[in-house]
């Protein structure tokens, strides 16, 4: 901000233009979370005046049994080998690079990725990689000018361990987990991911996108791309975030939507190394989301007032979301109770939300403060006596324990 502010003032001062604004952007995706490595890579974009802004990437990878940060040489057991075949599938991912390579630094695309691996000197430039740990390999980060040319773009390669189990150390990499969900890098052509959907060892691209509709200014479908094969399905959003999940032995794509009135919804594909299948559409928003077989999912509910409930889910068998329990924990921008304006007889619960067999009758006035609800027929309240109680509702929220909802608080919070 100081920095931009500097600039403007001085070609206030000047008389020339500014060119802001200044733009500063980080967004950081989990890409491995089980019981052997924490990984995370942050996509970065900045503007600060010219033709164009930057991008880049930033990793970090832990050890989770230790809390230690990875070194590249931690995971890659045989780094005097990284670079050859580091090069060979980003020559076979983007051709054009080793002529690239060779006019912009006089060497080899080999050559100059084992530059990355040349021992720290005081004031040195030299390029470390940025790389994360996943579940199946290791994933290399290159951002824009690192490699060719800005017009050449970013670059994303990944190295798996079961086509070069030489190369890796065999901890990060046996006993892995089978199921889960990392979250699909965007690129400005729409989202990648890569995983090995048939078990040959090599990676299967994955791309997920959406046809724009300038008229109506936002998207009307989704694209999922596999090998160059493509299943469209109709969707109308702004916005969209997609994961790729692994559950049961099988490989889905999880397309997160945003629609109007801030509605969000979740669009399941079943993808495999020559097929796309539309499963079906689930509302809600996805929290948390790096284990299929326990994740968030937030619903929005109109039962007493509106807000968001939070339940914990599983992958089923079919591909779709599965809730564990019957009871989602309700969230609040902020705590803001409903007063009542009657006498409410109401049954007691205890902490966990389970009925203890005691009613207790509630005097007009007394403030409800929103904790719990199945969606359906009830929300667990404690209120400003510090009881905690279960009031009974319908499914269109239009009565509590039987009476007028309208009739029996003074206010209460409905968005439109």
């Amino acid at each position: 901000k100081s920095w931009a502010r500097e600039d403007y003032n001085a070609a206030v001062a000047e008389g020339y233009e500014f060119y802001g604004p200044y733009v500063s952007e980080d967004e950081m995706y989990i890409t491995r979370a089980d019981d052997k490595a924490l990984s995370a890579v942050t996509g970065n974009y900045w503007y600060s005046g010219g033709a164009h802004g930057m991008s880049g990437y930033s990793a970090v990878n832990f050890d989770i049994q230790t809390g230690r940060k990875l070194a590249i040489e931690d995971v890659i057991a045989d780094t005097n080998a990284l670079p050859n075949a580091l090069a060979t599938e980003m020559i076979e991912q983007y051709p054009h690079l080793a002529t690239v390579v060779q006019d912009m630094w006089s060497m080899s695309l080999e050559d100059y990725l084992a530059s990355y691996l040349t021992p720290e000197e005081a004031n040195d430039i030299t390029p470390e990689f940025t790389w994360t740990l996943g579940y199946e390999g290791v994933t290399f980060y290159f951002g824009a000018y690192e490699i060719g040319s800005y017009a050449d773009g970013n670059q994303v390669v990944v190295l798996t361990y079961s086509e070069y189990p030489e190369l890796f150390n065999k901890e990060y990499f046996t006993g892995v987990t089978q199921d889960y969900a990392v979250r699909i890098l965007p690129f400005w052509y729409g989202e990648e991911g890569f995983t090995d959907l048939n078990g040959d060892g090599v990676m299967d691209m994955i791309t997920v996108d959406g046809n724009y509709d300038a008229e109506y200014d936002q998207y009307t479908s989704i694209n999922v791309t596999v090998n160059n094969n493509t299943y469209t399905q109709d969707a109308w959003y702004y916005e969209m975030t997609s994961y790729l999940v692994k559950a049961n032995g099988h490989t889905y794509i999880y397309a997160e939507t945003i629609s109007d009135s801030d509605y969000k919804a979740i669009c399941i594909f079943e993808v495999t190394e020559s097929s796309v299948e539309y499963i079906g559409e689930v509302q809600g928003h996805i929290t948390d989301f790096t284990n299929s077989a326990d994740f968030g999912l937030e619903k929005r509910f109109d039962l007493l007032s509106t807000y968001y409930g939070l339940g914990r889910f599983y992958v089923g068998e079919d591909g779709m979301p599965v809730q564990k329990e019957d009871v989602y924990e309700i969230k609040l921008f902020e705590d803001t109770p409903i007063v009542s304006t009657v006498d409410i007889t109401a049954e007691l619960i205890d902490e966990n939300g389970n009925l203890i067999g005691e009613t207790y009758e509630f005097p007009v006035g007394t403030e409800y403060h929103f904790r719990r609800t199945d969606g359906m027929t009830y929300v667990d309240m404690m209120t400003s006596e510090g009881k905690a109680c279960r009031l009974y509702t319908t499914p269109a929220g239009s009565t509590v324990n039987g009476m007028d909802v309208w009739e029996s608080f003074e206010m209460l919070y409905y968005a439109g």
